[in-house]
């Protein structure tokens, strides 16, 4: 086994093996901490999505509110000219 790293060429190769073992934990280092700041972004999207979720359904039900309130005031219009028509109507045939 002394042989074996006595002769420079397995030195040499050893040194290469250890400096591709060195390369390849670097580059897996690498590719976890994208995997972990690429789960912040989707996570920051997602949240802003939400956000942006929240505050259409805000103002959705605001302008159903409004509209519902409209919706009322047209019914009670259309009812007070009914009920007026229907006076138009016992004073023109009524007499």
């Amino acid at each position: 086994m002394r042989d074996f790293f006595r002769r420079k060429e397995n030195r040499v190769f050893l040194a290469i093996i250890a400096a591709l073992i060195a390369f390849i934990s670097w580059e897996e280092s690498q590719i976890a901490d994208l995997q972990e700041r690429m789960m912040h972004v989707e996570a920051s999207r997602y949240d802003d999505q939400l956000t942006n979720l929240y505050w259409h359904a805000g103002t959705v039900d605001e302008t159903l509110d409004e509209q519902g309130k409209d919706i009322l005031h047209l019914q009670k219009k259309s009812a007070d000219q009914e009920w007026r028509l229907m006076q138009l109507e016992w004073d023109v045939y009524g007499k």
